[in-house]
């Protein structure tokens, strides 16, 4: 769950998360032996219905799952980034009151450095992975996607990151942000 500098405790909240997770959009690509649809460049999902539960990462894996129900995409794409951000059917504090869970704020700088100490917590395998920032990448290329800027990750526990992982943040460990992506300008006026 994240939010924005200056939004209020008592909007819905926004979960993130990447935009091929969609499974929304024009681009079929075939995973395994099954298509899964995701935007295609050029294309964006913009306050598209999208009813399904999320669950949340709660810091505890032995703690029950806590779930929250999605009502939309309020903005998905593949071009320039790889991020999908979804409203859900709760405020931030009815959330907070429910499961104490907090949303992440979304760091205003654009620049990281080299060696940058992060956690990419995930909800779907709780768990909370070390990694750093080992460097950043002007242009990737993915099959049909461009994206750019992005920062190249390194794991630092020996487990990598497993399919499921891709959506997960990219958290400062010293300030407990999340870091800036491209389309972040986009997603704050929203």
């Amino acid at each position: 769950m994240v939010t924005f500098l200056e939004r209020s405790a008592s909007a819905k909240a926004f979960v993130l998360s990447a935009g091929h997770c969609s499974e929304q959009g024009k681009a079929d690509v075939i995973v395994g032996k099954n298509p899964l649809a995701m935007p295609d460049y050029g294309e964006v999902l913009y306050r598209v219905s999208s009813p399904r539960a999320f669950t949340l990462e709660t810091g505890n894996a032995d703690e029950p799952r806590t779930c929250v129900q999605v009502e939309e995409i309020v903005y998905g794409t593949m071009t320039g980034a790889d991020i999908m951000l979804l409203q859900v059917s709760e405020t931030y504090e009815q959330i907070a009151q429910r499961t104490g869970v907090r949303p992440f704020l979304v760091s205003q700088e654009k620049a990281f450095s080299q060696g940058l100490a992060l956690r990419m917590p995930s909800a779907r395998w709780q768990n909370d992975r070390a990694c750093e920032v080992e460097a950043t990448v002007e242009t990737l290329k993915e099959a049909r996607w461009l994206w750019g800027p992005v920062l190249r990750i390194r794991i630092l526990d020996t487990c990598g990151t497993p399919h499921g992982a891709s959506g997960a943040p990219a958290i400062r460990k010293d300030t407990s942000r999340l870091l800036n992506f491209s389309s972040a300008d986009r997603l704050k006026r929203i």
